[in-house]
């Protein structure tokens, strides 16, 4: 089995959430067999050094196999991009971030500005903590959505595999992105498919693709309980929901197309309104 992520970048700042964040990503970092890059960016001063370096014995990192990157502020410069800039440069993976929490009546947490251009503009994965905690919990329930991508990806059978044998991981759901049936096809699809008595065609092309998905699934062998669901309408917004409802600890989705056309700007809406109310810590995947 391959290791879904090699080295796991994070960037800090001298925030109250700071070492909470820490604690998050030296749990991934564990999780994914993967090595580490802290990235800070600010001046360049010994007691900031210092202060970085007694967070990561705080949080057991280990200081001799973490790679400690501080880079002073370049003018003209957006943070977020300077930091896409060293995760290109150290060949970082997967990028941590957090989220922030925003004050109305409704208490809902928002990917934030540097977040939104992080998923604008990175081509690595990204993971997005909703509420990061000192002492993390563990990672009992994933909700994945193998969203279509007209460019080539890795399998998702690969990362359900991968992901299946996580440490204390019981449950993953995997929902299956399925076309709306034209007017045509439910009205004379009949005439080509021939589905049972009482089936509609836009059932029968569920149970199919769910059928396929589940033989492609059939060598996944581990303990964890993996199960399949169709998303038809409004998929990501009926993913997003079951993860909220069902208080998944994780939610697995690809990243979206980064290439500037009308199609992606509006299927990209989609993910936006995700960021605007996140429902569970998110990871955004993209292909390697």
């Amino acid at each position: 089995m391959q290791h879904l992520f090699f080295r796991i970048g994070v960037a800090i700042a001298f925030s109250p959430r700071r070492e909470a964040i820490l604690c998050e990503a030296k749990r991934y970092m564990d999780l994914f067999g993967a090595e580490l890059v802290i990235i800070h960016i600010g001046e360049k001063k010994e007691h900031k050094l210092n202060q970085i370096e007694g967070l990561l014995v705080q949080c057991n990192i280990d200081l001799d196999e973490t790679k400690l990157v501080l880079e002073e502020v370049q003018e003209g410069t957006e943070t977020a991009t300077q930091i896409l800039e060293i995760c290109h440069q150290y060949q970082i993976d997967l990028l941590i971030a957090g989220a922030l929490q925003e004050e109305t009546l409704l208490d809902k947490y928002f990917a934030g500005t540097i977040a939104r251009k992080f998923l604008r503009e990175a081509k690595i994965s990204i993971l997005i903590l909703l509420e990061p905690k000192k002492y993390c919990k563990d990672i009992t329930h994933i909700t994945l959505y193998d969203h279509p991508t007209p460019h080539p990806f890795t399998p998702f059978t690969n990362i359900v595999e991968n992901l299946s044998w996580l440490p204390y991981l019981k449950r993953l759901d995997y929902f299956v992105p399925i076309v709306k049936v034209s007017w045509f096809m439910k009205n004379f699809g009949w005439l080509y498919l021939k589905p049972r008595k009482g089936m509609s065609i836009q059932r029968l092309f569920i149970n199919r693709k769910l059928n396929q998905k589940k033989a492609q699934l059939k060598e996944v062998c581990t303990d964890t309980k993996i199960v399949i669901h169709a998303a038809v309408d409004h998929p990501v917004e009926r993913v997003s929901k079951y993860a909220h409802d069902k208080k998944t600890d994780l939610l697995v989705m690809r990243a979206p197309d980064l290439s500037k056309t009308w199609r992606n700007y509006l299927s990209n809406r989609d993910f936006e309104k995700l960021l605007g109310n996140l429902p569970s810590n998110v990871l955004l995947l993209r292909n390697k």
